[in-house]
């Protein structure tokens, strides 16, 4: 009967009757060379390309039987060697100055992993054991451990045996002390930048907002119920149906077809052009204009599944209420009611009645250039005071269409009166008395 192999370390196993007078040399080279190659055996294994089998021979020395394993490499990258697809436990030390990866191959001999590897690191010593496809750690508890010295930061350690020592090596001064890291104990109050840390956590600004003062100021609205009328939409998906809403449907609520056509006939033909009757006759207007003479915003021109809203705030959307930044209203008087500016009863008419006190402010004069200027009783023309950089008084300055200040500005513009912080407008004024406030107003409180 012929010899056969073990399966998992290859020893030869002689047939019965076999190799009469030899068998003493196959004993010897199974007891003195295999087995032992396979208990205490060192083998170096030269790594020449990127996936390597270890040489694995029936009953002769081989790399894959050895039980420490020295890996080095010409590749200059890393590498993976493969273990036969058999039990095996390999104590491997990475040699190389790349990282290395043992697994089990599939079939005696190929490159193709038959299930997990471990990685070896570049200059460590691992213990590795297989059950013939996956590879894992041969120790992955250890109930306690006794170093002879500090175990380093570098490994893993603190580099020191007791605490304030750590604290020093890792880079930690004493509790509530640290601007690095932050303690528990101190509740995050001993982070160095709050703005920072937000934004290392992913926040955005809309972080810091309470759920009762929601400010949306740019980005993106979809998936909402059409916005109503009342509350600053049109309450439609559709052109047409917005148009009706808004009571400029074609052909009832506008005019589509008139006498004054011939008129109409006289207009350039512009493309993109409307036709738009402005009380005497008709004129061209472009979309843009168009879109103003009807009231139109500028979401009017956005598609229902693309809508952009940049600036406002945006709810549930019954009337925003007062205290979540709006006017509680879905008109302008109950609105001013609602921020007690109720013209005639919280503040004056445009005429100044209604309210006591004096509100007329007159300047005249030209403090363009000025920078001291206590008074500016007979300045007949001031434009600008943008170089103004002391004015206490300006008593008569009738055609001052800007007034600036360190940070705060008033401005004239389309007919209304805008008050800015920086470049922002806060609020604003317009010829027929409605003030308008990005935040609360408070009428006869103390400022």
């Amino acid at each position: 009967m012929p010899s056969t192999y073990s399966p998992d370390l290859r020893i030869e196993l002689i047939g019965l009757g076999e190799q009469a007078g030899s068998w003493g040399a196959t004993t010897n080279t199974n007891l003195g060379t295999l087995i032992e190659d396979a208990i205490s055996g060192y083998v170096s294994v030269s790594v020449t390309s990127a996936n390597q089998a270890l040489t694995a021979l029936n009953g002769a020395a081989d790399q894959a039987r050895n039980a420490v394993l020295a890996l080095t490499t010409t590749t200059g990258a890393n590498f993976a060697v493969y273990a036969p697809p058999t039990e095996k436990t390999y104590t491997v030390y990475n040699a190389s100055a790349y990282t290395a990866t043992i697994y089990n191959s599939t079939v005696l001999g190929n490159t193709t992993a038959a299930g997990a590897g471990v990685v070896i690191p570049t200059g460590k010593t691992v213990t590795v054991w297989t059950n013939g496809t996956a590879f894992a750690f041969q120790n992955n508890h250890i109930s306690s451990l006794t170093l002879a010295t500090d175990l380093a930061v570098a490994d893993g350690g603190t580099g020191a045996s007791d605490a304030g020592t750590a604290r020093t090596n890792l880079g930690v001064t004493a509790t509530g002390a640290d601007t690095a890291y932050a303690f528990r104990a101190n509740n995050l109050s001993d982070l160095a930048s709050a703005p920072s840390a937000r934004t290392s956590l992913g926040l955005g600004s809309i972080a810091t907002q309470n759920s009762n003062a929601v400010s949306v100021t740019g980005g993106s609205v979809t998936g909402i119920t059409d916005i109503t009328v009342a509350d600053g939409g049109t309450g439609a998906s559709t052109t047409a149906s917005a148009r009706t809403n808004l009571g400029v449907a074609i052909g009832s609520d506008v005019q589509a077809y008139d006498a004054d056509l011939t008129a109409l006939g006289g207009l350039a033909k512009t493309t993109g052009n409307f036709i738009v009757g402005n009380g005497t006759t008709w004129v061209a207007e472009s979309g843009a204009t168009a879109r103003t003479s009807l009231g139109l915003g500028s979401i009017a021109t956005q598609n229902s599944n693309a809508v952009s809203v940049t600036g406002g705030s945006v709810t549930g959307i019954t009337d925003i209420t007062v205290a979540d930044g709006g006017t509680g209203a879905s008109s302008a008087s109950n609105a001013r009611t609602n921020l007690g500016v109720a013209i005639g009863a919280d503040v004056p008419s445009p005429t100044g009645t209604g309210a006591s006190g004096t509100w007329a402010i007159n300047i005249t004069g030209n403090a363009a250039t000025a920078t001291s200027a206590t008074s500016a009783a007979t300045a007949t023309s001031a434009t600008s005071a943008a170089t103004a950089t002391s004015a206490t008084s300006a008593t008569s300055a009738t055609n001052a269409t800007n007034l600036v200040t360190a940070a705060f500005s008033v401005v004239e513009s389309g007919g209304k009166l805008y008050f800015k912080y920086g470049a922002t407008n806060i609020a604003s004024l317009d010829s027929s008395g409605n003030f308008t406030s990005l935040a609360n107003v408070t009428a006869y409180g103390t400022p």
